[in-house]
């Protein structure tokens, strides 16, 4: 397995990304210095017995360790490399650095190998280290083959969660009438028992909601399974020679679109779990307004203005959402210009797009009627309540507060229509 063309395709891509920063000549002299590199892979490439590959690749680590540490030193000298530079700079050295270490490894493959076979020749070493890499890629295949199998195990309990709290929604509606009937006929037991009921669903379907949440989180966070299987090991794949090589690629890239599919869906579960509850609270509102007695004036400045505060908690959560939405309208179209006709790119920019929307519409349009939920809770107390200026005060504030974020969340939610429109015309433009 020769090293020596590895090298030389590593040092030709950090001379490209170098040269766009039009390098000093310090900086190139450093770089184009004898370094020993190329002197120990001419070695390590002849090599044929396990002892002179061995004492090949110490001289190899001896000396491109020694390189990048030069190439360090010299791009922290504002003489050598400007200082606005210098992050390209440490991220084109640090590339080089993965190379030459990848080029260490596979030559310890091989060492060890050699080892085992004494002095057999590097041929058989090869054979060894390509046997090595084949495993290496089966047990990733096997991960990703895994990986698939627990998303879908997870995304069935996830969608019966969903369709549980949609059951949930139908039966708060049937208690926010009996709260409404309730109210009308003055039997204010009967509206608190309906009331009472519609709590008990919000508190289990937040936990429900909750729950899920977090094993969505748990699937995709640092270390899981997921994110291991992630990586596409380009390193391992395509140093595997031979038919094999793209066998063993294509098998590894099977499973890995319907897990990115069921992971984005998994989001939009999520979103509608959110919406669910949402739907749950703007119910109780509307249930609460119906069973409206009179009280002290404090008492009902004191209700109104905690219902205010509460809408504008939802719209401002809500808003951090919705407002993705309206960028991504008014970015989409350059977006689109700065991939040049690359479909595959735009269909992809696409495909996130409309994820986006699918998330965050149901819960925009929850929390907009959530909000005019409140909104009635405020404005429908018993007559004498508003012959207090401050009660009468406190409602109008609210009510138009309400307006605002209504027409706010309406206007958000035509731009992810319109979004829409754009993301369906780019897809036909762009297949």
């Amino acid at each position: 397995m020769p090293f020596m063309p590895a090298w030389k395709t590593a040092k030709t891509a950090f001379e490209t990304e170098t040269n766009k920063k039009k390098p000093s000549e310090k900086f190139l002299g450093v770089f184009r210095k004898g370094t020993g590199i190329e002197d120990s892979l001419k070695k390590l490439d002849s090599a044929k017995k396990g002892e002179d590959i061995k004492k090949a690749l110490a001289s190899f680590k001896s000396s491109y360790t020694s390189y990048i540490a030069l190439l360090d030193t010299t791009s922290k000298d504002p003489k050598s490399v400007k200082p606005e530079d210098k992050p390209a700079y440490t991220t084109a050295i640090g590339k080089l650095k993965n190379a030459l270490q990848k080029i260490e490894a596979d030559a310890e493959r091989i060492a060890s190998a050699s080892s085992d076979v004494g002095d057999k020749e590097k041929t058989s070493a090869d054979a060894q280290l390509q046997k090595s890499l084949v495993a290496d890629a089966n047990k990733h295949i096997a991960l990703r083959e895994q990986v698939l199998k627990d998303v879908t195990a997870l995304n069935v309990q996830i969608k019966a969660a969903v369709a549980d709290l949609n059951n949930r929604v139908a039966l708060v509606e049937k208690q926010k009438q009996a709260a409404k009937d309730a109210g009308k006929s003055g039997n204010m037991m009967m509206h608190q028992v309906a009331v009472g009921v519609i709590d008990r669903h919000i508190d289990e379907a937040e936990a429900i909601a909750t729950k899920n949440a977090a094993l969505v989180r748990d699937f995709t966070k640092e270390g899981s399974p997921m994110m291991k299987a992630r990586a596409d090991k380009k390193e391992v794949f395509d140093s595997i020679t031979g038919p094999a090589g793209a066998d063993l690629k294509a098998k590894r890239d099977k499973p890995w679109s319907a897990v990115s599919a069921a992971a984005a869906e998994q989001n939009t579960f999520v979103a509608q779990m959110k919406a669910a509850v949402e739907k749950m609270k703007a119910a109780k509102a509307s249930a609460e307004a119906a069973g409206s007695q009179m009280k002290d004036p404090k008492e009902y400045i004191a209700s109104i203005t905690k219902i205010k505060s509460e809408m504008d908690g939802v719209f401002k959560a809500i808003r951090v959402k919705s407002d993705r939405v309206v960028k991504s309208l008014a970015q989409f179209d350059d977006k689109v210009k700065q991939m040049k006709g690359d479909k595959a790119a735009i269909q992809k920019h696409c495909k996130l797009e409309e994820d986006q929307w699918k998330r965050y519409g149901p819960e925009t349009s929850a929390a907009r009627d959530r909000i005019l939920s409140m909104k009635k809770q405020v404005a429908k107390l018993p007559p004498g309540a508003f012959e207090d200026p401050g009660v009468q005060s406190a409602s109008d504030r609210a009510s138009k507060f309400a307006d605002e974020c209504a027409k706010t969340l309406d206007n958000d939610l035509k731009d992810g229509a319109a979004l829409q429109l754009k993301i369906n015309q780019a897809k036909q433009t762009y297949k």
